[in-house]
C-alpha cells in the first residue's frame, strides 16, 4: 500500500510541477482510493502520505 501511495503522490507531484492540473489517476488498488477518499484520516499510519497527495488537489 505504501508503495502504491508514493506512487500516486510522486505522479501527481510530476504532474503539478508541469503544470497540468486536469489529471486522470488509474488505481488498481481499491483501498489505496478508498483512503484517498475517506474524511477522517487521523489515526491511520499513513495519514501524512495521504494528505501529501490529497494537498494540490484542494487548492484548484
Amino acid at each position: 500500500m505504501v508503495a502504491e501511495l508514493h506512487g500516486i503522490r510522486i505522479g501527481l507531484t510530476l504532474a503539478w510541477e508541469r503544470g497540468f492540473r486536469l489529471v486522470e489517476c488509474e488505481v488498481d488498488a481499491l483501498l489505496a482510493l478508498q483512503l484517498l477518499e475517506s474524511a477522517d484520516l487521523s489515526l491511520y499510519p499513513l495519514a501524512a502520505l495521504i494528505g501529501d497527495i490529497r494537498q494540490p488537489l484542494m487548492i484548484d
